[in-house]
């Protein structure tokens, strides 16, 4: 029986998060996040990425957030890089894999999308009890050809340049950009470098976040490949005055020639 994730900006406040597990007992059911922002496909996207291959393949991966969407966007299933996800045709998907779907469909129940209010409860769920007992996508609904698209904020590479984005503040305030490693270690090659975030500079990739003094400000690469400005000890958000989509550059020294 292939165990769910459940991904949703429901909080822990009311009844939704125990009335989606009721309609799933008997099943293997992994919280992956309930505090996503409301509404807040942008978070959720970054949070369900960096977790989800972490799984073993064929692991269901049921999506809601700000699934009041269903009204116009019908609840769709796909199956990505292995994986399968339930969720609602509103372009999340494609924010999680630069990949193509290798099935898609448009799960049974939609026709009566105006009639229901919890789709999380009422398509999704019984779409991922039917999956983890054994049926194909296929068999939950009609091909779906075409799915929505949405773009995340880009990345710009020059010779002597990186311009990259905040797009994730976890709990503990950690800026935590869209720069890769990868793309780091390319461009820079051994040069010097500043990475200028505000009126703040650092010059040093540090390796964990207690190599500084106490509320000192720091940049490191996390354990997803990507870079991340922290205060050690300290908020980096709250006390940098910095939000999501804010831009980080890295300059580089001219290239030797």
């Amino acid at each position: 029986m292939a165990l769910i994730t459940l991904t949703t900006d429901f909080g822990y406040q009311d009844h939704y998060i125990a009335a989606l597990k009721a309609r799933l007992l008997g099943t293997h059911v992994i919280d992956i996040s309930h505090d996503i922002s409301p509404f807040n496909i942008s978070h959720a996207s970054y949070v369900l990425k960096n977790v989800f291959r972490d799984f073993p393949e064929g692991s269901i991966h049921l999506v809601s957030v700000n699934e009041s969407t269903a009204v116009f966007d019908p609840c769709i299933g796909i199956k990505l890089e292995g994986h399968v996800f339930l969720g609602v045709d509103n372009g999340f998907f494609s924010l999680i894999s630069a990949l193509e779907p290798e099935e898609a469909v448009f799960l049974e129940g939609n026709e009566q999308s105006s009639n229901h209010v919890f789709y999380a409860k009422s398509i999704l769920a019984p779409a991922a009890l039917r999956l983890s007992g054994g049926a194909s996508l296929q068999e939950l609904g009609v091909p779906a050809e075409q799915l929505k698209k949405r773009l995340n904020m880009q990345v710009k590479t020059a010779k002597n340049l990186i311009s990259g984005n905040i797009v994730h503040i976890d709990r503990y305030g950690n800026l935590i950009t869209d720069i890769e490693k990868k793309v780091f270690d390319t461009i820079c090659d051994g040069r010097d470098f500043v990475i200028k975030l505000g009126r703040e500079t650092t010059n040093v990739i540090h390796s964990s976040y207690n190599t500084r003094e106490f509320g000192d400000y720091l940049a490191l690469f996390n354990s997803n490949g990507f870079l991340e400005i922290a205060l050690s000890n300290g908020h980096a958000s709250d006390l940098l005055g910095v939000k999501r989509n804010y831009r980080v550059m890295i300059q580089f020294s001219p290239q030797r020639e």
